[in-house]
Parts: structure tokens; C-alpha cells; sequence
């Protein structure tokens, strides 16, 4: 019982993060979504649809590639840096908790 209610009360009190879990699972995600986004653009722009002005362009395979590259080096850096930002600042948050228990000791 007594381990019980230790792990409720780490559970329940929010000394411990769970969040760095859940941003690594929504960083994969996103990088999926970032690739799905990169092949459509691809796709979209090698095709020759109708830009998002409405205006109809010719297929150009090597600006569709352009594109997709740009939306996979670019977004892929930009998701990595806020991902790392929000874990540091939970794990920041986590080595408080464990020097506040260090001083109650």
C-alpha cells in the first residue's frame, strides 16, 4: 500500500513531467505530417495545379522539388528547435523538483 499511494502522489501532485513523453510522440507525428506536406507540395507543383492564387501553373518538376525540399529541411529545423526548447524547460522543471527533494533530505 505504501508504494501505492507514493506513486498516486507523484501522479496526482505534478512533481514529475510526463510531458517530455508526450513531445517526442507529437515531434513523430509532426515529422510525418511535414513529409505528407512535402510529397502533396511536391506532387501539387510537378502536376501542374492551380497555385493557391488560383492561377494555373505549368508542371516544373525541378521547382516542385525545390519546394519539397524547402518544406522538409525548413520544417523539420523549426520542429526540432521548439521540441528541444520544451523539453529543456521541462527538464529544467525536473532537476528542480529533484534538488528540492535533495534539500528536504
Amino acid at each position: 500500500m505504501k508504494i501505492m499511494r507514493e506513486n498516486q502522489k507523484g501522479l496526482f501532485s505534478f512533481e514529475r513531467m510526463f510531458s517530455t513523453k508526450i513531445i517526442k510522440v507529437v515531434y513523430i507525428l509532426s515529422l510525418i505530417g511535414i513529409l505528407i506536406a512535402a510529397i502533396l507540395v511536391f506532387v501539387s507543383v510537378s502536376s501542374g495545379q492551380d497555385n493557391f492564387l488560383g492561377q494555373h501553373q505549368n508542371g516544373n518538376i525541378l521547382l516542385g522539388l525545390l519546394e519539397a525540399l524547402g518544406i522538409l529541411i525548413g520544417g523539420t529545423l523549426i520542429l526540432r528547435i521548439v521540441c528541444e526548447g520544451l523539453i529543456v524547460i521541462f527538464s529544467i522543471n525536473d532537476k528542480l523538483a529533484d534538488i528540492k527533494e535533495l534539500l528536504k533530505k
